[in-house]
């Protein structure tokens, strides 16, 4: 991997670093970092400050009537959900409405100067050196125990818990360990409390990687990536992997004759068959454990908290509603399945929000260029894709897609 440094890549690449450190970075859950007060409000200030002072890096910046017209319509669109809501203000205009507001000027800026694939690059390759680092410790350390670590606190799910950190580059959480065929196996977690959140980064590299051609992303970055999915041994994971090779095969090959054509339709159905009969296997085997029956009752409690709050949901990231409705068990309440969540809280208002950016970046990429609608399209899939099953949706690199999606949308490239 050949990286020449200028001033706007250091950018891009402290941006794309930041964008990770979601709620379940261990960075931040273990001690004695977790005792610190508002720790994790350091990572917005940090992201949108780096941003603000990116827009001037990336080049000129040519601040349009109608970017400024359709953010001042979207920031009126969130203000009147929380002016309905009333919930969390300061948290809502602080990390929903201002943050967006920002990452919409800094995507608009790749986007006039051109460096949109840049920046992609530079997320792709912080993703590849965290799935590098992981893999390494992973089978080294956790798996042949050839490499020691040291045992650390951190504070996850309502709880202190222990795990063991790898020079705080990786870290061994044996809470996530899984059993197969009778042997106690580990799951790589990286730099996250558990496997899922790690492998939703990785989803969202290797969408953005594996359509383009081996030059722009080598063919071995892909199967690092691969490799690292299969590691985490998450569910999500390992279907996330056959769905971005179908629909890769299927958008980027053009079937040029009646036998390409039936290759294609051979294809989609041997992997339709294939991941349909994964996801039946991996979910009977799962629906005996306590973690399947949270995740469907998670389920059940957000649609029945929606139904009575359809048009705006109960507010932003109020959860009292949703476990009122439990109806399992659990040691915390901690929600999962994004998605529904989503629609729990913002109702059919919010659920629109993140629609229509897919549905704008969709249309205008249409427009441009067959390549880049295929890219956005196999990109927004996977991104739906981790919103339905992991609790992505407040998450800042989520934002940070919808916000670039819009800006997509309303900002053209300057003329040089």
């Amino acid at each position: 991997m050949h990286l020449r440094f200028s001033s706007d890549k250091a950018m891009m690449y402290i941006i794309a670093l930041l964008l990770l450190l979601s709620s379940s970075c261990m960075w931040f859950l273990s001690m004695p970092m977790a005792s610190i007060t508002g720790l994790k409000n350091i990572q917005y200030i940090f992201l949108t400050l780096f941003c603000l002072i990116g827009c001037f890096y990336n080049g000129k910046m040519q601040i349009r009537h109608r970017a400024i017209l359709v953010l001042f319509a979207i920031v009126l669109y969130l203000l009147f959900y929380l002016v309905i809501t009333r919930s969390n203000p300061v948290g809502y205009l602080t990390k929903h409405v201002l943050v967006f507001a920002i990452f919409f000027f800094y995507c608009g800026s790749l986007i006039q100067n051109g460096k949109v694939e840049e920046f992609a690059k530079a997320f792709v390759n912080v993703v590849s050196v965290v799935a590098a680092v992981s893999l390494f410790f992973w089978l080294f350390g956790s798996v042949l125990g050839v490499i020691k670590g040291a045992s650390t606190s951190y504070f996850w799910a309502a709880g202190n818990r222990t795990t063991v950190n790898y020079y705080w580059l990786y870290f061994e959480n044996r809470i996530q360990a899984t059993e197969i065929l009778g042997q106690t196996v580990i799951r790589n977690t990286g730099i996250y409390a558990e496997a899922p959140g790690f492998s939703g980064y990785l989803i969202m590299a290797l969408a953005i990687a594996i359509p383009a051609d081996n030059e722009k992303y080598p063919l071995r970055q892909k199967v690092l990536f691969v490799l690292a999915m299969v590691s985490t041994l998450s569910t999500k994971g390992l279907i996330a992997v056959m769905i971005l090779i179908a629909l890769n095969y299927l958008l980027t090959h053009p079937a040029k004759s009646a036998s390409k054509f039936i290759q294609k339709i051979f294809f989609a159905f041997a992997i339709i068959t294939v991941v349909s009969l994964g996801t039946y296997l991996l979910l009977e085997d799962k629906s005996t454990t306590s973690s399947y029956r949270i995740r469907m009752d998670d389920v059940q409690a957000a649609l029945s908290t929606w139904k009575k709050h359809v048009l705006f949901g109960s507010g932003y990231r109020e959860t009292n509603d949703i476990i009122n409705n439990f109806s399992v068990s659990r040691s915390n309440n901690g929600l999962s399945m994004g998605l529904t969540v989503l629609l729990a809280q913002g109702g059919v208002y919010m659920v629109a929000f993140y629609a229509i950016s897919l549905i704008c970046a969709l249309n205008v990429s249409r427009r441009i260029d067959r390549i880049l609608f295929t890219r956005i399209l196999i990109f927004g899939v996977m991104i739906v894709f981790n919103l339905v099953i992991s609790t992505f949706q407040y998450d800042v690199t989520t934002l940070f897609i919808v916000a670039c999606g819009y800006a997509f949308a309303c900002t053209s490239p300057l003329k040089h």
